[in-house]
């Protein structure tokens, strides 16, 4: 289920019968918040963060209590995220709840970038049949630390955007045998992004003041201040609301113009702009056209309940906090994590954030710098986003005959 069945357009929220935080110490990675999550413990397969003191980068920032969480390949920290992101998890949660679904169906998801990875590993692993559709001009960033499996079928779609791609998974998802993933309103989604919440307030000991990431969609802030409020009604870990502080890459950011206009609705940018403002950013992965801004329980709600605060970095700032990273940690980050350390360095030379209270700063991507990542995403399929009803009709017979010889 991904609508609300009584025809409301809000985004669903989980319930667990669960009201206290208890991580299961027989199960490792995710699986240890299990009660917090859809899904059989057993069905839930995914590494974790690593949560790091900010050290030596906290004492540059002037923050006496920073604390990083690196969702990552960085196992030199901790961090057994093997996809490269914090996607992983989201990946973790999602698969865990399907597999509770009758009839085996077929995932179909749309990404631009690290989410593509993040299921064509999972499902990979766990022989789950997926269609994962990707804008063609991204397939070449990609890579993964093993092969794809042939029964994950990748489709590239040419000349189009991330907006694009989700189009073409609706589609597919359309057809008989196929579900859609469903993004940022499937509550597995939001609640495997939110564990990394989880796993800070558990080394910390208590709920961040602060949670600082760089966003497209926002479904990682939106489920990060899902599982604070599950910890605040738990109450040993403090009763405060933990505050957002989200990021986006300049000049694509409808989500920060937004929220400092104080508007209820999102502002966009004509198409062919905004087109020419995602092809102009560092971090591809935040480049979601259509983010859930203005719907019940998405951003707007999300900082306005939690007194938020948004802000947009530049290239040169992302490529000069790549560097700060890459020197304190020794790892390769994703530009969005990078995005999110500038964020907050330029949210505290504005007094926006103060740094006297415990920060979170969510590093979302990493690789280890000594790390090969030679597997390419490989071209199953190759589509136009705009296809009439013949050549779509045709591109699912492909899909299914591939999946059908790559199964048996």
């Amino acid at each position: 289920m991904l609508q609300c069945p009584q025809g409301c357009t809000s985004l669903l929220q989980s319930e667990y019968a669960e009201q206290l935080f208890r991580p299961d110490a027989l199960y490792q990675g995710l699986a240890r918040y299990h009660r917090w999550l859809p899904g059989l413990p057993e069905a839930i397969e995914a590494g974790e963060p690593a949560i790091l003191p900010g050290g030596a980068l906290g004492h540059e920032l002037g923050i006496e209590r920073l604390w990083l969480a690196l969702s990552g390949d960085a196992p030199q920290h901790g961090a057994t995220l093997t996809a490269g992101s914090f996607k992983a998890l989201e990946a973790g949660a999602v698969l865990a709840r399907l597999a509770e679904a009758e009839g085996a169906p077929i995932l179909t998801l749309a990404s631009a970038g690290n989410t593509a990875v993040a299921f064509a590993e999972a499902c990979s692993t766990q022989r789950r049949a997926c269609v994962i559709v990707i804008p063609e001009r991204v397939q070449r960033e990609m890579r993964l630390a093993t092969p794809v499996a042939p029964w994950v079928v990748i489709v590239t779609l040419r000349d189009a955007s991330y907006d694009d791609a989700i189009g073409y998974a609706q589609r597919i998802a359309e057809q008989p045998g196929f579900v859609l993933e469903g993004g940022v309103r499937n509550i597995a989604r939001r609640d495997g992004l939110g564990s990394v919440l989880l796993f800070a307030t558990e080394r910390i000991g208590r709920i961040p003041d602060l949670y600082v990431q760089a966003v497209g969609s926002g479904a990682g802030a939106l489920g990060a201040l899902t599982m604070a409020e599950r910890l605040r009604t738990d109450g040993r870990f403090g009763t405060h609301r933990l505050r957002l502080a989200l990021v986006q890459n300049a000049p694509f950011m409808p989500l920060v113009r937004s929220w400092q206009a104080q508007s209820p609705t999102l502002i966009t940018d004509p198409p062919s702009e905004a087109r020419a403002h995602v092809a102009a950013i560092a971090a591809q992965v935040l480049s979601n056209m259509a983010p859930p801004y203005a719907i019940t329980g998405g951003v707007y709600d999300a900082l306005r309940t939690s007194n938020g605060v948004m802000c947009a970095v530049d290239n040169d700032a992302i490529a000069a906090a790549s560097a700060r990273l890459q020197q304190h940690l020794n790892i390769i980050p994703d530009p969005a994590a990078a995005a999110a350390l500038a964020g907050l360095k330029s949210l505290l030379a504005s007094g926006s954030v103060s740094p006297d209270t415990e920060i979170l700063l969510h590093l979302t991507g990493a690789t280890p710098v000594s790390a090969m990542r030679e597997h390419h995403f490989p071209t199953t399929i190759a589509a136009m986003p705009g296809e009439e009803a013949a050549p779509f009709a045709e591109r699912i017979v492909e899909i299914r005959r591939h999946l059908e010889q790559a199964l048996r």
